[in-house]
Formats: C-alpha cells, sequence, structure tokens
C-alpha cells in the first residue's frame, strides 16, 4: 500500500506548501513539488491495481478530499500573491504615468520661465514651489499663563 503512503505524504506536502507560503511563495515551490511527484507516483500505482477493498477506498477517498481541501487553501494563499502582484503591476503603471506628467510639467514651467527670460529658461527658483517658511504670528503668541516667573526658593 504504498500509494496510501503516498498520497498521505503529498497531503503533508500541500500542507507545508500552504504554512510556507504565508511567508514566501519561492519557498512554495519545494513542498509543491514533493505532492506532485508522490501523487503522480500513487496515481500511477492505482491504475495498475486492478480491485481494492472498501475499507481501503474509504481511507483513500478521504485522503483525496484531505487532498482537495489543502489545495483549495493552497490555491488562496497563491491567488494572494496574485493580487498583490496585480497591484503591484497598476502602482508601477501609474508611476510612469506621473513621471510622464511632471516630465509634461517641468517642460512647460520651463516654456515658461523661458518667455521671461531665455537665460531662465532652464533655471527655476525652488522658492516659487515652497510655501512661506515663517509661521503665521498666531502659532508663536506667548500665552500669558507660561510667562509667569517663579523663585525656585522663597
Amino acid at each position: 500500500m504504498a500509494y496510501a503512503e503516498q498520497l498521505q505524504s503529498s497531503l503533508k506536502y500541500l500542507i507545508t506548501a500552504g504554512e510556507v507560503g504565508r511567508r514566501s511563495l519561492d519557498d512554495m515551490v519545494g513542498p509543491l513539488n514533493g505532492a506532485i511527484g508522490d501523487i503522480t507516483g500513487a496515481a500511477s500505482e492505482l491504475e495498475n491495481i486492478p480491485f481494492i477493498g472498501p475499507a481501503v477506498g474509504a481511507k483513500l477517498q478521504r485522503t483525496m478530499r484531505g487532498i482537495n481541501v489543502a489545495q483549495s487553501k493552497v490555491g488562496q494563499v497563491v491567488a494572494m500573491y496574485g493580487q498583490a502582484t496585480s497591484a503591484a503591476a497598476q502602482v508601477q503603471e501609474r508611476m510612469g504615468t506621473l513621471k510622464e506628467q511632471a516630465s509634461k510639467a517641468s517642460a512647460a514651467i520651463n516654456r515658461v520661465a523661458g518667455k521671461i527670460s531665455p537665460s531662465l529658461g532652464n533655471i527655476v527658483p525652488t522658492g516659487s514651489f515652497a510655501s512661506q517658511t515663517t509661521p503665521a504670528p498666531e502659532a508663536v503668541k506667548p500665552f500669558p499663563h507660561l510667562l509667569i516667573i517663579q523663585p525656585l526658593k522663597p
């Protein structure tokens, strides 16, 4: 009954792949290869067997249901990586669009600055982009209760 042991081993490999996959997608490859190898071996052995008893058949069916559940869980883990990958691809696409629009804005600013004086065509003062650095008077107004000075020793 090496086929039953191979099916059990493939179930263990799938469970390991699901657990390891929560941390790293690359680490899932080894357990998945082990599960594939064991299931392939079990399937080839089962094809050569003419008859299986009802008790052994029920045990194999339970094991196969467990393998199917584990396979779906591993699929869910891989799907999460797929969603993250597609989100990263969308962010990369938006970053490309941002870079393109920034270069257009830079060209427009340089063109406008060049109309003022041709020598300023490629020079833009950074002070025009920054807000005023001096805080508002209300922000630095001293409060009277903080200005009371009391001696340390009476």
